[in-house]
This record gives C-alpha cells, structure tokens and sequence, in this order.
C-alpha cells in the first residue's frame, strides 16, 4: 500500500519552495551581473524545477481553476527572462563605431539590470499569486 499523502502539505511545501527557489534566482543573476560567477547550475525548465515538478503533477488537481492558468503563465516567463537574462549575460559587448567599449559595457549592464528588474517584478507577481491560491485552497 502507497504511504498517504497530505495534498494540502504537499502543496504548501512547493509553494514555500518554488517562491524561495525563484527568489534566488534574482538573487544569482544579481550577482552573476557584478562579476561572480554562480556556483551551482540551474534547473531551467519549467516542469523540472521545485514547484514544476508538484505544478504539473498533483497540482493538476487544481488545473481547472482559472488561477491556475495565471501561475502556469508567470512561472514560463520567469524561466523564460532568467534564460535570456543568462544568455545577454553571455554576449560579448558589442561596440560600435562610435561607441567606446566601457559605453558598451555600460549599455550591456543597464540592460541586465532591466532584466533582473522585470524578473523581480514577476517573482513578486508570482509570490502573490500563490499566496492568494494558498488562501483559497489550502
């Protein structure tokens, strides 16, 4: 016989995991913007990470909520903005013509920066909105 398992907790752990765990992204590409590089490497789809993994298995149970949907949606662009983010990282700075190579450098980290910013915005986002099924399921 399975061992029981409590959804609920079940649920409630992903949720506490998937926030922290996405949290620390920003916090790595933050880091990884000022030069340091990262010490692990990343899960970076979105099925195979923490809450991917309890997303797209028992949380299906709550696939016919209309918040579902939304999680589904902010979790992809969250991995999708950390695998730009990764590759902008990667690009060589690119100088132009008339373009000194530290206005170039300059460029480059204002852009990482805004990348980092819209990532922080959709943690947040995503943070929320799990607190709000957290409130109306668990």
């Amino acid at each position: 016989m399975a061992p029981y398992v409590n959804k609920k907790e079940l649920a409630k752990e992903a949720i506490n995991k998937g926030i922290a765990e996405h949290k620390r992204w920003i916090a790595v590409a933050k880091a990884m913007a000022a030069g340091v590089k990262p010490d692990d490497e990343f899960i970076l789809s979105p099925t195979e990470c923490t809450f991917g993994q309890w997303f797209y298995s028992h949380g299906r149970d709550y696939s016919d909520m209309p918040i579902y949907a939304e999680l589904e949606d902010i979790h992809n662009a969250i991995h999708d903005l950390f695998l730009i983010f990764l590759k902008s990282k990667k690009e060589p700075v690119k100088q132009g013509f008339l373009q000194s190579k530290k206005s170039a450098e300059a460029k480059k980290a204002e852009n990482l920066n805004a990348i980092i910013h819209k990532m922080e915005e959709l943690v947040d986002l995503f943070a929320a909105k799990l607190e709000e099924f957290e409130d109306a399921n668990l």
